[in-house]
């Protein structure tokens, strides 16, 4: 078995541990965020508390630690050669993984309407005596996104996050029943799923989460939090969300593919999930420079992304060298 093959599954077992990390760092971190926007904030910081505290911030942030063990657990069975118990981890993973998404598209939208809150009493505080300057500051405050899509106040700020948290939600929906399908198949004898219904239901769900992770930086969550402690992570699977939105969107693209082919050509479908693979550890990566203030916990978040990005990165290329040389890929 060739370096690739034999380390493939420990690329995941790397990215599982990083996102149960993440997970974890988010959860206990809250009250260091608290801190840090009550100090930078002052007493505004208190509408806060509601996202910081609410069942679906921490149910989100626990079920993705959930699916990170699940993918370390997913590694050690399929290292132990056990493929039925193999398939149901990794289904089971799916349906967490889903559910993670549904209940993160919840809290965030809950956070942004409280993140839009805090920015209203801070604009209220800073506006301008001129009655005309204020009057101009509050339409700018209220405008729409301008023909650029570029975000011009908190009008266009709460838009962006209402339409990245609905389109996660409405992704993990599809998801959920695309994972309810999948387990159906797997835990029930003489069930399976038709190969196109699998197919278009993930494209869509796939298609339906890139663009969330694209309009996400724009929302009033992102602007108005990243600069400093981040209560929500910035992104679905711990990228950088505009290079792993291009990861789900070319998934998407590839899986309609897929859907509407007549034939399976083997070689072309492992160098498209090698190239969706490259694309997200690459964010893993990418995802580094966009964090704000670094604490020691956190320093070592940012270096497991690196050698997980890194690590998965090297695999894949060496997967792509033994595909265009025609060496045997298990």
């Amino acid at each position: 078995m060739s370096f690739a093959s034999k380390y493939w599954r420990l690329s995941v077992g790397l990215v599982g541990v990083m996102l149960a990390f993440e997970a974890a760092f988010a959860l206990v971190s809250g009250s260091s965020a608290m801190v840090y926007y009550a100090v930078t904030i002052g007493w505004p910081v208190l509408v806060l508390i509601s996202p910081l505290t609410s069942p679906m911030t921490i149910v989100s942030l626990s079920l993705l630690g959930i699916m990170g063990c699940m993918m370390i657990l997913y590694v050690a069975t399929s290292y132990i050669e056990v493929s039925a118990l193999t398939r149901k981890v990794l289904v089971t993973t799916f349906l967490i993984g889903a559910a993670y998404l549904f209940f993160l598209s919840l809290a965030r939208i809950e956070l942004s309407s409280s993140v839009s809150l805090l920015k209203v009493f801070l604009a209220s505080s800073t506006l301008p005596s001129d009655p005309y300057l204020a009057a101009i500051s509050v339409i700018v405050q209220l405008s729409p996104p301008s023909g650029y899509g570029v975000s011009l106040g908190l009008r266009a700020e709460l838009q962006f996050a209402s339409i990245s948290g609905n389109l996660l939600l409405v992704s993990s929906l599809f998801l959920l029943l695309l994972g309810f399908l999948s387990s159906l198949s797997v835990f029930l004898e003489g069930w399976s799923i038709d190969r196109k219904v699998f197919y278009v239901t993930g494209a869509i769900a796939s298609f339906l989460a890139a663009f969330s992770d694209f309009t996400f930086p724009l929302s009033v969550a992102w602007r108005g939090l990243n600069a400093g402690y981040p209560i929500l992570p910035c992104s679905l699977f711990g990228g950088d969300p505009r290079v792993e939105g291009a990861a789900l969107f070319l998934l998407a693209l590839a899986l309609a593919t897929l859907a509407f082919s007549r034939r399976t050509v083997l070689k072309a479908e492992t160098l498209f999930t090698l190239i969706i693979t490259s694309i997200y550890a690459s964010s893993l990566v990418c995802n580094v420079v966009l964090m704000g203030n670094v604490t020691f916990f956190m320093a070592f978040l940012l270096v497991l992304k690196v050698v997980a990005g890194a690590f998965t990165l090297l695999i894949v290329f060496l997967h792509i060298t033994e595909l265009l040389t025609k060496k045997e890929i298990s």
